[in-house]
């Protein structure tokens, strides 16, 4: 609908008294979009903040029209009015959808507050069971079943403080930050806290 988006875009009123008068494509155009029984029409566009939001069309089917000052008149409070209906209901859609979101936020919060709440619990416990695990594993002979099956509970504790870690990083109260590490420092580290319970030679 070329003629009537140029007419139309330009924000005014478009009067039409006698639709058969028109030249073609334009009349074409006009009995498409209103109907071929319609006679004359009056298309007053309805306008919001951001532009054109759509138009009201008043019709009269069959015989030609003239249409006065006061339908005119009529037809631009009307386009005001339900404009104004429109623009209403999409900031009460957009306010319903900020409050589903805030909400959402606010579930998300208190889903952190309570992961973070178990999280530092379970730790906790974990850092006794580790502890205790490294002292009991000093007492015992390395190699027979005991020991290893305390090494297990060991490294399944330490996995399952890897997970809580997680939690914590999902509830955002970890303060974990990326940084290098010299591996074959770490290494030698721990070789040399663990070498006094190594046999000789190791």
């Amino acid at each position: 609908y070329e003629w009537l988006s140029s007419r139309l875009h330009g924000l005014d009123a478009v009067v039409l008294s006698d639709i058969e008068a028109l030249e073609e494509p334009a009349a074409a155009q006009v009995r498409e979009f209103l109907g071929v029984t319609v006679g004359a029409a009056l298309m007053v566009p309805l306008v919001g903040r951001d532009g054109l939001l759509g138009i009201l069309c008043l019709v009269h089917n069959g015989s030609p029209r003239e249409w006065g000052q006061e339908s005119l008149v009529l037809g631009h409070i009307a386009s005001y009015v339900f404009a104004s209906a429109i623009l209403r209901v999409r900031d009460e859609e957009r306010s319903r959808t900020l409050e589903l979101e805030v909400a959402q936020a606010r579930r998300m919060e208190s889903l952190g507050l309570v992961a973070s709440g178990i999280a530092h619990d379970f730790n906790n416990s974990l850092m006794g069971i580790l502890g205790n695990a490294s002292l009991l594993r000093e007492e015992l002979e390395k190699g027979t079943n005991a020991w290893v099956a305390l090494r297990e509970i060991t490294e399944s504790a330490r996995g399952a403080a890897y997970m809580t870690a997680q939690m914590l990083s999902f509830s955002g109260s970890a303060n974990m930050s990326p940084a290098s590490a010299d591996l074959e420092a770490l290494v030698r580290e721990v070789a040399g806290e663990q070498r006094a319970h190594l046999p000789t030679g190791v």
